[in-house]
């Protein structure tokens, strides 16, 4: 379209305000979504709308929005290393753009001292950031789930009845780090989405991805409201 998705736009209005301040490539693939998982994500924390009957707006609609591309191959896949250059570029960011919180919807090190945990706490600590991650799609384990030590690990819940889907990570933190799974939990289960590259059809799935960005959404309302309170 030669232009961000109308989810990136106050009220889904393409001709109106671009919300999309910064969209950084970190990883190989270049900074436009590749697979249309972070499209969807971007629309939950803080879409515009689009124009489906189902289309919903994100919990923060009128918020600033940075992106960062951590995608190294089409299927979206990423590396530690790379999600460790990304906390740092967030970090640098954060005072410009003025980012209050982040959202990372992969999986990543379950161990705290990993260089990705340890810069996603430093964004945390130093940056002043509420940060929010994907708590996993592996059931009654943490293998693969991030350590985020110092933010909020979101398990997908089940719309009506509130419960932890089956699928959702849940219980010790892999290593025995005395860290226990979920932090909070958020809607995972059927969640409707923008679509990549189509405004007129719905990304309809279920995840703790999808769950994660709720959460982060939400905090930017709480931190807008009281500026003063820290991460």
């Amino acid at each position: 379209l030669t232009r961000p998705h109308r989810l990136y736009y106050v009220n889904g209005n393409p001709t109106g305000t671009n919300r999309l301040l910064i969209n950084r490539k970190i990883g190989v693939q270049p900074a436009d979504d590749v697979h249309g998982h972070g499209t969807a994500v971007a629309s939950v924390a803080a879409g515009g709308g689009w124009t489906t009957f189902a289309a919903d707006k994100g919990h923060a609609p009128r918020a600033g929005i940075a992106g960062y591309a951590i995608a190294n191959a089409a299927n979206g896949f990423s590396s530690l290393t790379t999600m460790t250059n990304a906390w740092n570029q967030i970090a640098a960011d954060a005072a410009t753009y003025k980012i209050v919180a982040v959202n990372c919807s992969y999986s990543g090190h379950s161990n705290p001292l990993s260089a990705s945990q340890q810069a996603l706490d430093a964004c945390a600590l130093h940056a002043d950031l509420l940060v929010c991650v994907s708590g996993g799609n592996q059931g009654n384990t943490t293998a693969g789930s991030q350590a985020c030590a110092n933010g909020l690990a979101v398990a997908a819940s089940v719309r009506g009845s509130h419960a932890v889907a089956s699928f959702s990570s849940k219980g010790p933190l892999i290593g025995d780090y005395n860290r226990y799974y979920p932090d909070i939990t958020a809607n995972g289960v059927a969640t409707v989405m923008a679509k990549r590259d189509n405004e007129t059809a719905n990304h309809i799935s279920d995840g703790a991805s999808f769950a994660a960005p709720q959460v982060a959404g939400a905090a930017t309302l709480v931190r807008a409201y009281m500026p003063s309170m820290p991460a």
